[in-house]
Order: C-alpha cells, then sequence, then structure tokens
C-alpha cells in the first residue's frame, strides 16, 4: 500500500492536551470510610493528596453541597480555594457518577462504591508520569486499608484530547472519516463487552457505535465519506458523526464511542470505548495510540479517504497505515457482518486475549438484568 499520500499534517504533538477519565468499583472499604457519606471520594482525593501537592493542583470532590466540603480533610474552603473551584477542569476531580453499577464482577450479590477519577489537563510533558503516579497512588492506599478495586462492563476509560486551541472544521472532518474507516479495526484494541453490536435500529448503548446512527446507517465506506465532506459546518459534521437516534435529526449525543461533541463545550474529542483499568502501562499504550489517531487523521489528504474506503480490506492489513493509525495489526475486517475476525480467519474472535484486567473483571451479564438488580436492590453497602 502506497502511504506516501499521508500528508505532513496541522496538528503537532507537542501541543495535544490529555484529561483521562477513570471510572471503577471500591470494595472492602474500612467502616471509617465505607459509613461516612461520599467517603469513598474523600478517600480517593486524600489518596491523591502528595501527587496533587507536586502538581500544584486541587483535589475537587464534585457533586456535594458546598455546605458539606467541611466534612472532609481532602478540600480546601478557604475563599482561594472555593474561587479555584470555579475552574475545576485544572485540578483532580473526584465524583460518584450514576452509570457505574456497583456490583462485582464475578457475584452480583457484592455492591461497592463507584468513583470516577478526572485527571487535570494535562500536557506532553506531565501526562505519562501523572497517569503513572495517580494509578500508583490509589493502588497504593487501597492496599494499605484492605480495600480492593474491581471493574465491570459499566466502568470505563474516558480520554479527552485537545489541541490547546478549537478544532477546525477539517479536523473533525477528518476525524470523522478515520472513525467511519477504521472503527471496526479500532474495536480490537477493547476486550469484547466495550464491543457494541453490529449498528441496528432499535440499540441503547453508552458507547455505540459511530456507524449505527441516521447520518451512516446503510451508507458504503464511500458514501459515509462523501456524506461527510458534504457537510458545510461543525454541527452538520457532529449531527452525522454524533446524531442522537431519537427521530429529532438535529439532535447530537455523547454516548458513543467516539465523541466529537465536546468540540464545542471542552475544545476537545472525546474516546470512549475503553474498558476501566488502573493498568497505567496500558493506560499510556492507548493514550499514545490515540494520539496517533487523531494527529494522522489530520495528516491524511483528502483524495486518499476515497481512495481507503474503496479498498478497506488492503487498508486495515497495511502495517504501516495501522502503525500511523494506532490501529492493532494483523486484524482483518469482514465487509459482509462488519465483525472482525482474528489472523486466522476465526470470525467468532476467540483470539481476543488482550490483557486489559484479570478474566475475573470481565462480567458477561447484560445492562438490562444488571440496572434491574440496582434499582430493586437499593443497597449499595458491601456484601462481604
Amino acid at each position: 500500500m502506497d502511504t506516501k499520500c499521508l500528508e505532513t499534517g496541522t496538528i503537532n504533538f507537542k501541543d495535544i492536551t490529555i484529561g483521562v477519565e477513570l471510572e471503577m468499583i471500591l470494595f472492602k472499604l474500612p467502616p471509617a470510610i465505607k459509613y461516612i457519606p461520599y467517603g469513598e471520594l474523600d478517600f480517593i482525593a486524600n489518596a491523591l493528596e502528595d501527587l496533587a501537592t507536586e502538581m500544584g493542583v486541587m483535589r475537587i470532590i464534585d457533586g456535594v453541597m458546598p455546605h458539606e466540603l467541611k466534612s472532609f480533610k481532602s478540600q480546601d474552603t478557604s475563599t482561594g480555594g472555593m474561587a479555584q473551584r470555579e475552574h475545576i477542569e485544572l485540578h483532580f476531580q473526584i465524583k460518584d457518577d450514576i452509570s457505574i453499577k456497583p456490583f462485582h464482577p464475578t457475584n452480583k450479590s457484592l455492591h461497592g462504591r463507584g468513583v470516577e477519577v478526572c485527571t487535570p489537563i494535562l500536557t506532553q510533558d506531565n501526562w505519562e508520569q501523572t497517569l503513572r503516579s495517580m494509578c500508583t497512588a490509589i493502588t497504593t492506599a487501597c492496599e494499605q486499608c484492605g480495600a480492593a478495586i474491581h471493574f465491570n462492563d459499566s466502568c470505563g476509560l474516558h480520554v479527552h484530547i485537545g489541541l490547546g486551541r478549537e478544532y477546525t472544521l477539517r479536523e473533525l472532518k477528518q476525524l470523522a472519516k478515520a472513525i467511519v474507516l477504521f472503527e471496526r479495526q479500532m474495536d480490537h484494541h477493547h476486550p469484547r463487552h466495550r464491543r457494541p453490536p453490529p449498528p441496528s435500529i432499535h440499540r441503547s448503548s453508552m458507547i455505540a457505535s459511530n456507524l449505527d446512527n441516521h447520518g451512516l446507517r446503510d451508507l458504503t465506506p464511500a458514501q459515509m465519506i462523501w456524506r461527510i465532506d458534504d457537510q458545510t459546518g461543525v454541527h452538520r459534521v457532529l449531527r452525522i458523526i454524533n446524531g442522537a437516534n431519537d427521530g429529532n435529526y438535529t439532535s447530537i449525543s455523547r454516548f458513543y464511542k467516539y465523541n466529537l461533541t465536546c468540540a464545542l463545550t471542552y475544545k476537545t474529542v472525546e474516546f470512549r470505548q475503553a474498558a476501566g483499568t488502573i493498568d497505567a502501562e496500558w493506560i499510556v499504550a492507548w493514550v499514545k495510540n490515540i494520539c496517533r489517531f487523531v494527529t494522522a487523521a489530520a495528516a491524511t489528504g483528502d483524495e486518499t479517504w476515497y481512495e481507503w474506503a474503496e479498498s478497506l480490506d488492503s487498508v486495515v492489513t497495511d502495517a504501516e497505515i495501522c502503525s500511523r493509525f494506532g490501529m492493532p495489526e494483523g486484524i482483518e475486517t469482514d465487509d459482509v457482518d462488519g465483525v472482525v475476525a482474528g489472523e486466522d480467519g476465526d470470525k467468532d474472535g476467540d483470539d481476543d486475549d488482550v490483557e486489559y484486567e484479570d478474566e475475573e473483571d470481565d462480567m458477561s451479564f447484560d445492562y438490562a438484568d444488571e440496572f434491574e438488580l440496582f434499582t430493586i436492590g437499593g443497597d449499595d453497602s458491601d456484601s462481604e
């Protein structure tokens, strides 16, 4: 495959900013933490104290009423501290997240406490070390008090990629084209429970396939590229790649694997598909892959997308292109049913042996059953 048409892009790695949102479930918390409202949030905030001090940032427990903050030793409730909370994106945020269903991954009768940790905006100078130090600090704090961290299939790892400026219309179009051509290939970075089923009209998901929205459904790859190119404004592009499947074709939704809607609010694009993990090396590798994905998309010539769309099978098996976009190599995509097959052609995907978490941390039950248990049970205490 000729790759000379991968042009020099407008995005420089040194300008890229990174923000990570990590969702996890805590089990076996000591009673002094477990029986205090929001005690698990204060526990994580305290674990990040040294790192936050070193970085010169705060640890903000989000979603708690101001008058309750004095109960947490991790919170600076001085006038200056409260003023800094207005710039929440510059600090660690520790919050409750109702999308996390706090069940043990292999025993749904055991309940934990769901926590989401959001990093400050990170730069190329500090993001790798910050993520490693954050994971170490959290795991060390849990080990010291006998707590445990688990991840089920409601836990995700969301990564925001910014440029220190707004994304241009062309950059968003280029990224949208990369998504529609390479989504199925990128799926293979993730365990099965983070790969939504093939596009369908009747499906709800927090990480829906971008191919499964009204703007792209039933189109060929070349037609999807043309549809994206034909849009004349950012909102129109977003309705194509992040359209809300609610019958209102002017609405957009962030609940896709690739969320470009935050380009409007945070000047970032969000990669939502990764599974929750505390494995710092995997997180770092994933962030590097998606940084390559963004920069390679911006660097690709306009005509090249149409050439690739007409020969997608050979493109996604080209080692140079896969490396350039941070895609896994040696995976073939079946054009008929969209199933990603392994090198041996096994369409069941039985080669899915990438080590994200221990096998016991994968959940096999479906969201409908899980949600019913969560809403009816009503008891979120640890059942140990």
